[in-house]
């Protein structure tokens, strides 16, 4: 989620935690080798790629574990996100496992819709905020941002703090995980300024463009306490991202806590 994205729409139904797996048995895609050379070729209108993860993972970009927080619609296309996806590119050709959160009703069926043929890819309807339980997001305007639980308007969603996340969603014998990508519509802070679970991500990324720079120092300050590093702020490569300042910053455990 994010205001570079595309405009959110607005949700009509109560939520709870989904998976869209459904059961179903995994089983890698065959795909012709040139979809799968490095640097990656883009079909017509999917967004030019803002981060390129063999940069910062190496060649072999299979076996990738992965939390996406804010996930929209998935597609690395306009209508799902404006200037780009940073997962769905890398995800759907290198079998990626990892889970995609996204906690407005009518975006997540069509994120699960999008991911369905990619199974080790797990939809999940949810909030991940400073507090667990149960959170409200709005459901007036372009986008959806988490508010307070006393007003009588909004949705009530599942909530999750990143220590909660990654116990009841991912599962306590998750070995690593290699990405976290954050773009939560200024939830930033609540998400990032507190401990973090183990195993930490090796590398997060997370959007700045809405965030001020009292929110930005917070998380810097956090993140170096956990044992991260600011590698690079990235623009995103479609045409108005390249005129706007860096949109977002990417970190990365420092080497010998990795």
């Amino acid at each position: 989620m994010t205001l570079s994205r595309v405009a959110r729409a607005t949700a009509t139904a109560s939520v709870a935690l989904v998976s869209c797996t459904n059961g179903l048995r995994h089983e890698a895609t065959l795909r012709p080798e040139a979809e799968l050379e490095l640097p990656l070729r883009l079909e017509d209108g999917h967004v030019p790629l803002f981060v390129k993860w063999e940069k910062y993972l190496g060649n072999d970009l299979r076996g990738v574990n992965f939390v996406q927080i804010g996930g929209n619609c998935g597609t690395n296309l306009p209508e799902c996100a404006v200037g780009g996806d940073p997962i769905w590119e890398y995800a759907t050709r290198f079998d990626w496992k990892g889970i995609v959160l996204e906690p407005v009703p009518q975006i997540f069926s069509k994120l699960s819709a999008n991911y369905l043929p990619y199974p080790s890819v797990k939809p999940v309807q949810a909030l991940v905020s400073n507090h667990s339980g149960v959170g409200k997001i709005s459901k007036q305007g372009e986008t959806s941002h988490e508010i307070s639980l006393f007003g009588k308007k909004g949705v009530e969603v599942p909530t999750y703090t990143l220590k909660k996340l990654w116990k009841k969603v991912l599962g306590a014998d998750k070995e690593k995980v290699d990405l976290l990508v954050v773009d939560a519509e200024g939830n930033e802070p609540k998400i990032l300024s507190g401990a973090f679970p183990e195993p930490k991500p090796k590398l997060i990324l997370f959007e700045i463009a809405s965030l001020g720079q009292e929110a930005l120092d917070g998380i810097d300050e956090n993140l170096q306490n956990e044992g991260y590093e600011l590698v690079k702020k990235l623009k995103h490569q479609d045409k108005v991202g390249l005129t706007m300042p860096p949109q977002d910053a990417l970190y990365r455990l420092r080497p010998g806590l990795a």
